[in-house]
C-alpha cells in the first residue's frame, strides 16, 4: 500500500478526449474533469499502488463523501460514476469500493522512475548526513579553539600552536565536562597561579597535560570554593619570610 505523488496523463490523448490513449473518449470537459479527479483520489489514497479508492479493506467511501471531496453535486458524481462503469473506466463493488481499470497505464512512468527516485532520495539523505557531519566537525573545531584561546588568556602557559594532542585531550574532556565547566576550571586554575602569596599550589601544566586522559585536572579546579580551600596558605603573611621554591610564571609563549 502507498499513495502516489503524481500520475501520468498523455497531453495529446488529453486533447483528444482520452487520458491513457486506450479508453473510450470523453463526451464533455465535465466528464474528463471528473475522471481526472477519480485518478487523483486513487493516487492520493492509501491504496495508490493498485488504483483503489477506499477507506480500508471492504470499506468504501460513500457517494456523498466522494462528491464533497471533488467539490461537485452528488447527482453529478453519481451520473458520471455510472458512465465510467459502463465505459469500463472503473469497477465498483457492493461496498462502493472503486478500482480504476488499467491503473498501470497511468503509473508506467511512476514505476519506471521509482528506482531513480529511491537512489536520488538515498543520495540526498547521504548528502544531508555528510553536511551534518561537517557541521558537527566545524562545531567541535570552534569549541576546541575557544578552549585553547581561553587557556592562553588565563595566564597559565601560553601555547603558540594548537596541536593534535591538545585537540584530542580537549575533546576527550568534553565527553565528561561541558564547555562552561572546562572554561570555569581554567579560570580558577589561573586565579590560583596568579596569587602565589595566597595559594601554595604553583605547578603550571601544559594544556594537554592539564586535560590528560590519565590525570585530568578539571575536577580539581571546577569549584572555586573547593580549590580555594584546598590550596590556600595557612598563613599568607609569612609567605615573604619563608618563601618556598616556586616555578616562575611563564609569560612568554611555548610550543
Amino acid at each position: 500500500m502507498g499513495s502516489r505523488t503524481w500520475f501520468k496523463i498523455y497531453p495529446d490523448n488529453w486533447l483528444r478526449n482520452s487520458l491513457s490513449g486506450e479508453e473510450a473518449g470523453f463526451e464533455s470537459m465535465e466528464e474528463r474533469g471528473v475522471f481526472s479527479s477519480v485518478l487523483a483520489l486513487a493516487a492520493l489514497g492509501r491504496y495508490g499502488d493498485i488504483g483503489a479508492i477506499k477507506i480500508g479493506e471492504n470499506i468504501g467511501y460513500s457517494d456523498q463523501q466522494i462528491a464533497e471531496i471533488f467539490g461537485i453535486d452528488l447527482e453529478i458524481w453519481v451520473k458520471f460514476k455510472s458512465i465510467f462503469v459502463l465505459k469500463n473506466r472503473i469497477s465498483v463493488d457492493k461496498n462502493n469500493l472503486i478500482l480504476v481499470t488499467n491503473w498501470t497505464k497511468y503509473q508506467s512512468e511512476y514505476e519506471r522512475q521509482k528506482p531513480y527516485r529511491e537512489v536520488t532520495s538515498k543520495s540526498y539523505k547521504e548528502k544531508e548526513k555528510e553536511k551534518e557531519k561537517e557541521k558537527e566537525k566545524e562545531n567541535r573545531k570552534d569549541i576546541v579553539s575557544s578552549v585553547f584561546e581561553h587557556w592562553n588568556i588565563s595566564g597559565i602557559v601560553k601555547h603558540r600552536t594548537l596541536t593534535e594532542r591538545m585537540e584530542k585531550a580537549i575533546l576527550n574532556t568534553l565527553q565528561t565536562y561541558s564547555l562552561e565547566e572546562i572554561n570555569k576550571a581554567i579560570t580558577n586554575y589561573g586565579r590560583i597561579l596568579a596569587r602565589p602569596d595566597v595559594y601554595r599550589f604553583t605547578y603550571r601544566w601544559q594544556l594537554d597535560d592539564f586535560f590528560g586522559s590519565r590525570s585530568n585536572h578539571v575536577g580539581q579546579f571546577l569549584e572555586w570554593d573547593v580549590a580555594h580551600n584546598n590550596y590556600k596558605r595557612d598563613d599568607p603573611k609569612r609567605f615573604g619570610q619563608n618563601k618556598p621554591n616556586i616555578a616562575p610564571a611563564q609569560s612568554g609563549w611555548t610550543r
